[in-house]
């Protein structure tokens, strides 16, 4: 059984002694919030010392500089979501639709818990091409263990299943955009993957036939 992820605590000024690993989850924190107000050209070395109440050094000491940073976000962020989807997956929902949607909501958590700046990280261009290759492989690790359970429904042949897998992790994102741009509701954007979802796995069930 996986080891349970800590989440990153709230952000804010600590002045006081943390340990070690309690310093790095509260920088990550500080800089999730601050990437989610200002984007990434706002995540800078002093700009998380002062938010976080600590000096420069204390930075320097976990993140040699902010590209780090936003790696280890990336790869904290991952982990938060593979752990919950995890819990999804288990769930014993064995229709598609129901365990899309325990995933999607799920998902939303995360982004409400950790802060929109990093889901919006983990599914742009990125940067630079060390913080792209990141989020490429951060977002494999999401999408791979969807491959068995499409294939499972649909049965479709694999490059079949390897697109529809492609079209439903474009879709969770593009949609989702639009719950965080405050065009639609969370209920909204949830229920319209699920009916693009249904519709694509649908039709590629169908070509089968």
């Amino acid at each position: 059984m996986p080891a349970k992820v800590r989440r990153l605590p709230r952000g804010g000024s600590s002045r006081g002694r943390l340990w070690a690993a309690d310093r790095r989850r509260q920088l990550l924190a500080v800089a999730a919030e601050i990437l989610d107000r200002e984007g990434v050209d706002g995540v800078r070395i002093p700009d998380v010392a002062a938010a976080a109440g600590v000096t420069r050094p204390v930075v320097y000491r976990f993140f040699p500089n902010r590209q780090v940073i936003l790696m280890d976000l990336l790869e904290e962020f991952g982990s938060v979501l593979e752990e919950r989807l995890e819990e999804s997956v288990g769930n014993g929902l064995s229709d598609v639709e129901a365990l899309l949607g325990s995933v999607l909501e799920a998902v939303c958590d995360s982004v409400e818990e950790i802060g929109a700046g990093v889901w919006k990280l983990l599914n742009s261009a990125g940067p630079d091409p060390e913080i792209e290759s990141v989020a490429q492989s951060v977002r494999a690790r999401l999408v791979r263990p969807w491959f068995a359970r499409v294939a499972e429904v649909t049965g479709a042949p694999g490059p079949d299943v390897r697109a529809l897998t492609a079209m439903i992790a474009a879709a969770v994102p593009a949609v989702l955009s639009q719950w965080l741009a405050g065009d639609l509701r969370r209920d909204e954007a949830v229920a319209s993957v699920l009916r693009g979802v249904g519709g694509l796995i649908q039709a590629f069930s169908q070509a089968r036939k």
